[in-house]
């Protein structure tokens, strides 16, 4: 028997001991106010388990989320370096290139970098 990590030979002498110094007629009356702060102290804990246990949850779908459009953005940009290029204005109207060419081999591995550091930064 296991009661509150306490053996049966522990809650045997803690009773005879609470019998001694309490007597018969409070005995009942201190167990039963006993075991109300026990479940409640319980019930405050499961609750407070729960409801961090939701943040942590939100938390990681945001997360999560940031991440996934992180992504997408990098991904887009680098498999279409002229359309963004054009976007942020680099090429004039007359079709001129801008001055600085962007590097096509480097910035696959410059995204899987950075994605395996953002992958490592939110898992932990």
């Amino acid at each position: 028997m296991d009661f509150m990590g306490i053996g049966a030979l522990e809650v045997i002498v803690v009773l005879l001991l609470g019998f001694l110094v309490f007597g018969p007629e409070k005995l009942p009356g201190m167990a039963s106010k006993l075991g109300k702060w026990y479940r409640n102290f319980t019930r405050a804990a499961n609750n407070f388990t729960q409801t961090l246990n939701e943040e942590i949850s939100e938390e990681k779908k945001l997360g999560q989320s940031i991440t996934d459009t992180v992504k997408n953005e990098l991904k887009s940009a680098i498999d279409s370096p002229q359309e963004s290029s054009e976007k942020s204005g680099n090429i004039s109207d007359n079709g001129a290139k801008p001055v600085v060419e962007s590097p096509q081999e480097p910035l696959p591995k410059l995204e899987k970098n950075i994605i395996n550091e953002t992958d490592k930064n939110l898992n932990g």
